[in-house]
């Protein structure tokens, strides 16, 4: 675990964390999580609030896809969920999967295929389970609290439906756009289905070592939306090259700082994975194919994740125009949970996207403030 004080930086946001955090003036901590594959996770804890209290116990928050720990503080200290949170009392750890922005490996560089040799089974598996040990041993909580933003919910459910004694140490699951399917998605992610999985996973070992190499465009996509600014049409530049994956309230000064962050890199396995959930229409492990699932699960096929087992507490936000994670998704996934307390939510605004939950102005009343209020309930 690392202390940093923040050295002076006026470009709030853009750096790691840390930085923002201490920019907010906030205390920081940076914690160093090591999986049991060799997988290094660096998480950014805010014991207190600016006025020492914390007295709510942890929450952990864990990204989505092509995104960061950095994705949940592109909005003003006022604004940003995690700020949002210490400021309610609680003792907030704001979490990486492997492959994110500022992760490594004890033997493998991220320019290694070992090293992105991953889909969102071992994120599940391991890496959901580690951070949540981690901050058990840490704070002594009996149970922590759980925010997950798109993939952050998915790997959240897997990693409860394969290791059900998870649930004891959660005491509630708050998810932004969450869902395990993502066959009704009307955005560029229903494309993932389409591709020929297989050849594509060779493609990138090939080309890029195993690496999506999505995160490569963040300049271009950066001078594209500048130029989209300048004729008044952000929102429609997003719409055209991003499909489905754009704020619906354009506010540049927040794009430009989540550009420098987003796309994350990611592994070409995961977005394989993606696709062949959206194809299978199950909630499933990864697919190695007939001769390699015989090897890994001995059976033809890949195993299911029984949602069923997750009987932590759970709420599930949904976007009304979120087109990446649809309503539909959303409510097929939290009938098939396994605790009837769990419920979703709609926000109260029509237009609200997938990118709102950490985009817009608004965010903090429309979804933060009830994420706080079902944390406070009994």
């Amino acid at each position: 675990m690392v202390n940093r004080l923040f050295s002076g930086s006026n470009d709030y946001g853009s750096g790691l964390p840390d930085v923002t955090i201490n920019q907010a003036g906030y205390p920081v901590e940076v914690h160093s999580v090591v999986t049991p594959d060799g997988y290094i996770l660096p998480v950014y804890r805010i014991p207190n609030s600016k006025n020492g209290t914390s007295t709510r116990g942890p929450v952990l928050l864990m990204p989505g896809a092509l995104t960061s720990a950095s994705v949940f503080f592109l909005l003003s200290p006022e604004k940003a969920l995690p700020f949002v949170l210490s400021n309610a009392g609680y003792d907030v750890w704001v979490g990486n999967y492997r492959g994110c922005e500022g992760t490594s490996h004890k033997k493998f560089s991220n320019t290694e295929a070992k090293f992105w040799n991953f889909s969102m089974d071992e994120i599940a598996q391991y890496d959901v389970t580690s951070l949540i040990d981690h901050i058990q041993t840490k704070t002594q909580a009996p149970a922590i609290n759980y925010i997950g933003y798109s993939l952050g919910c998915s790997v959240f459910f897997m990693a409860l439906a394969r290791q059900p004694s998870y649930n004891q140490k959660i005491q509630k699951m708050a998810g932004l756009g969450p869902t395990c399917y993502i066959n009704n998605t009307r955005s560029f992610a229903t494309n993932f289905q389409y591709l020929p999985l297989d050849a594509f996973v060779d493609g990138t070992d090939l080309l890029f070592g195993g690496e999506f190499p999505v995160s490569r465009i963040q300049e271009s996509l950066t001078s594209y939306l500048e130029a989209c600014n300048l004729i008044g049409n952000v929102k429609g530049c997003f719409d055209l090259v991003l499909r489905g994956m754009g704020p619906s309230r354009a506010n540049m000064s927040v794009i430009r700082v989540g550009l420098k962050h987003i796309p994350s890199p990611v592994s070409a396995r995961i977005v394989a994975q993606m696709g062949q959930i959206g194809r299978s229409d199950k909630c499933r492990m990864y697919d190695f194919g007939s001769k390699g699932n015989v090897d890994q699960y001995g059976t033809k096929n890949p195993k299911l994740y029984y949602l069923g087992n997750v009987t932590a507490q759970s709420m599930g936000v949904i976007g009304p125009d979120d087109q990446v994670v649809t309503a539909q998704n959303v409510n097929r996934t939290f009938r098939e949970l396994g605790n009837s307390k769990s419920f979703t939510y709609q926000v109260n605004r029509s237009d609200f996207t997938h990118s709102d939950f950490v985009f817009d102005d608004e965010a903090k009343s429309l979804v933060y403030d009830k994420v706080v209020d079902f944390f406070n309930s009994n």
